[in-house]
């Protein structure tokens, strides 16, 4: 679950360089650096669309899925043959939220949302390179994006949980 509200943070992200973007799909890595020292990292795929929608599906080490869609989270762990569903306070709008972030003296974008501070670097043609944040139990998370592909065409339908099979569904 901590994974997820990480990436539900991250969907509310702002870059001020993407007035322009409209969807978003990138491979990533996500290093995640606990206090003690510890290292975890993931790998998987990000699609976002505007005005609201997001899907990271993480390949390695293990697969999962979180689906966002508005004020709605799901979260789809294959292994356990479950889903979480939840429902969050504030929507998030990905992408008008990307297009809000400040660009600082350093040339670092950064944006507040939910209380919570990121940094976001971005390469010489304005597009996410990677993502820096404290989360709230003091971890440092990085997410780097690769072979990133700024506005391509994806339909509203992948972002829709669509369960295959029997699996259990769990409400919050």
């Amino acid at each position: 679950m901590r994974i997820a509200l990480l990436w539900v943070a991250f969907g509310a992200l702002a870059l001020a360089a993407f007035e322009s973007i409209g969807s978003f799909r990138s491979e990533f890595v996500q290093t995640i650096r606990s206090e003690d020292g510890k290292i975890i990292e993931y790998r998987g795929r990000v699609y976002a669309k505007s005005p609201y929608y997001g899907l990271w599906k993480y390949e390695k080490p293990m697969e999962k899925e979180i689906y966002i869609v508005d004020k709605q989270v799901v979260i789809y762990e294959p292994a356990l043959e479950q889903a979480t569903v939840s429902s969050l306070q504030n929507s998030i709008d990905f992408m008008a939220l990307l297009r809000e972030s400040k660009r600082n003296s350093e040339g670092i974008y950064e944006a507040t949302v939910f209380e919570q501070k990121y940094q976001i670097l971005a390469d010489e043609k304005g597009e996410p390179q990677k993502v820096f944040f404290i989360d709230k139990l003091h971890n440092e998370v990085q997410i780097i994006f690769k072979n990133a592909e700024i506005n391509p065409v994806l339909e509203k339908e992948m972002f829709l949980f669509m369960p295959s099979g029997e699996i259990d569904l769990i409400r919050q």
